[in-house]
């Protein structure tokens, strides 16, 4: 039970990064973008 917990609490930490970075990447096209025009 407890070897779950942590894992879950592994799998949510990677997913939240994944989506901070994900984030970052849109936040830095979308500059790449508006510069463009």
């Amino acid at each position: 039970m407890l070897f779950f917990m942590l894992f879950v609490l592994l799998g949510l930490s990677i997913f939240s990064f994944y989506k901070h970075v994900s984030l970052m990447r849109k936040k830095k096209i979308m500059r790449k973008w508006t510069k463009g025009r």
